[in-house]
Formats: structure tokens, C-alpha cells, sequence
């Protein structure tokens, strides 16, 4: 498998206002044709570090490497638009010379129409979108967004994660942070948790995953040969039979047909990135 091309490298970053550390000592990177997720508790500095990333603020130490001949768009916050111009005129302002913000407003749901009206008319939802495709302008090869589902409808959402999941495909890279790990479990490829201003936590999903896997259940009908039979590591409660992972299900299912147990239903719980997390994390669901 071919190795991604390194496309930011964050080492050793940190950043202090007066006596006030922010965070300190933090390093990550990102490689080319990812999706990032930036984790954490409010106030734990991702804000701050995605504004020292754009140069809003100047680092109090540490090294930003951009790979030369790329750009980064970005959305940290809000999107900070002038409330009498309109969508259009906000695109045309941004980006004058690419309509690649205009397709993406396009794709996100802004018709023509809304384009059209002033920015003060809009609501929650279509000011995020607004700024989601300003994020795009000058075609950057990293954008930055931050809390981009905030004020989405589910549509909305999943067009959303559409696009990055193309963008990504086409050759782009994403650095996301977001508290709805529900939706972003979906699309991203690495995990990177900030708290008390210090990386606690680096992986990629696909570890994750191999550390918690789907767990199966297999209902089946009472019989007097469930006992005895040889199941590996699957456990019989009742008429269940309970599978650590999904690697054994077939030699499983295939014991149970031989001997003439008669199987109901098959179930299997979802991948859950917060239960993963809070678990690998060791905090308990009511911390």
C-alpha cells in the first residue's frame, strides 16, 4: 500500500495569552487525501489551534509546515459575513476567479433564489452553508471546519458528508472538529483528541475498529443440543448465542444449521466511536 504524502506537520505547537496557556507541545499531521477528526471537551484549546493553523494567531511556539504550493481554507466558529450582501456577492468577493465555492453551495442546497438575498435573511442552517462553501474558495487542498453539521437539517447533513467523502476521493484533505460523533464516524480516517491543551489520544478509525468490533447476536429457537455443542468463543445465554466479533459467525451459523438448531434473527450492534472512545479513554459514560 502506497504511503500518503505528509501534507501539514504540526510539531510541538502551543500558545500562551499572558499567564494563560492555551495548550502546549502539540504535534499531528495530516496526510494528503484524509479526513481528521479534532476531538475534545469545550475549552480544550481546538478552536485556538485551528486559528493558529490560519494565521488568526501567532503560535508562542512550535512549527507549521505547509507542503509547498498548497493553501488551506477554513471555517472556525461562524462564518463572518457582511449581512446586506447577498450569497452570490459574498462567493464573487471570496472567490472571484474560481466558481468552485458556488458548486458547493449548489451542491449543499442554496438555490439560486437564495443566493440571491441578502445575508441577514438567512437562517442558521443556510448561513453554515454559506460559509462551508466560502471555505472552498481558491480551491485550498486542506479545509478546516469546525462544528460544520451545526444548524443542518439531516439532509443538509448528508449531502454534507457526501461532498467530503468526494472532495477527499478527488484529492483533498479535511481537518474536522465536530461533537457529533455520530456523523463523523462516517467519514473520517484519523482521530486526534485535545484536553487539558495536550494530544491525549492519536489513532486512526481502522484501529479503533480492530479494538472494538461488532459484536453478534443470534437468536435461535430452544433445542437440546445448544448446550453441548462446541461454539469457540461464543457464549450461550438462553436462546442466544453471543459473538465477541463477526469473524467467527459463519462457522458458528454453520455448527448450529448441522445440528438442526433453528436460527430466528441475527443481530449485530453498530460501531459506536463515543462508547469506543469513552472506554479507550477509561471514562464512564456519567463522568
Amino acid at each position: 500500500m502506497k504511503k500518503q504524502e505528509t501534507l501539514l506537520d504540526v510539531q510541538g505547537l502551543s500558545k500562551q495569552f499572558g499567564k494563560r496557556v492555551f495548550f502546549r507541545d502539540v504535534s499531528f499531521k495530516i496526510r494528503r487525501q484524509s479526513i481528521v477528526g479534532l476531538l475534545g471537551p469545550n475549552g480544550a484549546g481546538k478552536s485556538t489551534v485551528m486559528k493558529c493553523l490560519i494565521g488568526v494567531y501567532q503560535p508562542t511556539g512550535g512549527q507549521i509546515k505547509l507542503t509547498p504550493g498548497n493553501a488551506i481554507g477554513a471555517l472556525i466558529e461562524e462564518p463572518a459575513l457582511y449581512p446586506f450582501l447577498t450569497g452570490k456577492q459574498h462567493l464573487k468577493l471570496f472567490s472571484p476567479r474560481n466558481n468552485r465555492s458556488l458548486e458547493v453551495a449548489r451542491f449543499l442546497g442554496l438555490t439560486e433564489s437564495a443566493l440571491g438575498k441578502p445575508v441577514k435573511d438567512y437562517s442558521l442552517g443556510m448561513k453554515q452553508k454559506l460559509g462551508i462553501s466560502l471555505a472552498f474558495a481558491g480551491d485550498p487542498q486542506l479545509i478546516i471546519l469546525d462544528e460544520p453539521m451545526n444548524g443542518l437539517d439531516f439532509r443538509s447533513t448528508a449531502r454534507l458528508r457526501d461532498l467530503l467523502l468526494a472532495e477527499k476521493q478527488a484529492g483533498k484533505s479535511f481537518l474536522i472538529c465536530s461533537h457529533v460523533l455520530s456523523e463523523l464516524q462516517k467519514i473520517i480516517d484519523e482521530i486526534i483528541i485535545l484536553n487539558g491543551g495536550r494530544v491525549t489520544f492519536e489513532s486512526t478509525i481502522a484501529e479503533i475498529k480492530h479494538r472494538f468490533p461488532v459484536k453478534v447476536q443470534i437468536t435461535v429457537a430452544p433445542s437440546p443440543y445448544l448446550a453441548g455443542m462446541d461454539l469457540g468463543e461464543a457464549v450461550v445465554r438462553g436462546n442466544r448465542v453471543l459473538l465477541p466479533d463477526q469473524r467467527q459467525l459463519n462457522s458458528v451459523l454453520g455448527r448450529l444449521i448441522k445440528n438442526r438448531v433453528r436460527i430466528i434473527a441475527i443481530e449485530t450492534s453498530p460501531f459506536d466511536l463515543e462508547q469506543a472512545l469513552l472506554t479507550e479513554l477509561g471514562v464512564t459514560s456519567n463522568e
